[in-house]
């Protein structure tokens, strides 16, 4: 009578464990035919980003052409041709001094005059050599690196499910018909390798704060030296660079991902059905 009940209660804690992972690998499912079916919603959004970006990006901004170049000159050249050229005032010649001594006199009083005006700086740039007591500003890049950090985390968690989903559906093994098993081995793997790349993009804002804060630090140590503001405006603009390129890999990773798992879905169903996959490594 004892071993009865023991053997019922073993039937239904299994009943419940085929049950509870019956309703997981559900769950599971329900994620990966959502994410297959916003795929074109998902690209069309990275898509957009990556214009963002590029347009923000200032390796990106237009450099003077050679025609702008070429008109400049011209104008340079047209006023000095319109500047006339000096004269000795009449008074001079009048007074009966020294012409050549008088205009000594006037070049000194001119030089006077140049440095008492180089003192004197404008207002306007007065504000500009205030702005270069401080790094490059980086607001832009800080809100462009924490977006691809959200999306980077929510695609990196949705490829994470679908690897989960895909081990759940693995069968046991048999000494034969592993054709179905070895693709969903390889769609698996590849789904992991692709989960770790979005990571990487989900880490580029914290590598970036953490590299920006140590090259602040020295420049405020070293505030004379201003190979410091060259130093974090070149690493700026890798980042902007790498930001760029980033988004070009999510977009990839996406598709490839839909890619994989459209092609093989009916062996990670069924690995031991008799549909043959078309699976390719890339």
């Amino acid at each position: 009578m004892v071993k009865r009940q023991k053997s019922g209660s073993q039937d239904a804690t299994k009943q419940d464990a085929e049950s509870a992972l019956k309703g997981h690998r559900q769950e599971l499912y329900a994620k990966l035919d959502a994410f297959t079916k916003d795929v074109p919603q998902l690209v069309a959004r990275y898509l957009e980003c990556k214009e963002s970006v590029k347009k923000m990006n200032p390796n990106n901004a237009p450099t003077t052409s050679s025609h702008d170049a070429t008109s400049h000159s011209e104008k340079k050249r047209k006023l000095h041709d319109e500047t006339p050229a000096p004269t000795t005032p009449k008074s001079i010649l009048s007074s009966g001094k020294n012409p050549v001594t008088t205009a000594a006199s006037l070049a000194q009083a001119a030089r006077s005059n140049v440095a008492a005006t180089v003192v004197s700086l404008p207002t306007r740039d007065v504000k500009e050599a205030k702005d270069l007591s401080k790094p490059p500003d980086n607001s832009l890049l800080l809100g462009a690196l924490r977006h691809i950090r959200t999306e980077a985390l929510e695609l990196s968690r949705t490829l994470c499910l679908v690897g989960s989903w895909i081990d759940l559906m693995v069968p046991e093994y048999k000494g034969e018909d592993n054709d179905g098993v070895e693709v969903q081995s390889l769609v698996g793997d590849q789904l992991d390798q692709l989960e770790k790349e979005a990571s990487m993009h989900y880490g580029m804002e914290p590598a970036y704060l953490e590299t920006r804060a140590r090259y602040e630090s020295k420049y405020y140590k070293h505030f004379l030296a201003p190979s410091w503001i060259q130093v974090i405006d070149s690493f700026d603009k890798k980042v902007w660079d790498e930001l760029e390129q980033a988004w070009n890999q999510m977009i990839h990773n996406t598709l490839l991902a839909h890619a994989r798992l459209s092609i093989n879905m009916e062996k990670l169903k069924n690995p031991r059905s008799e549909t043959k996959s078309a699976f390719m490594m890339m």
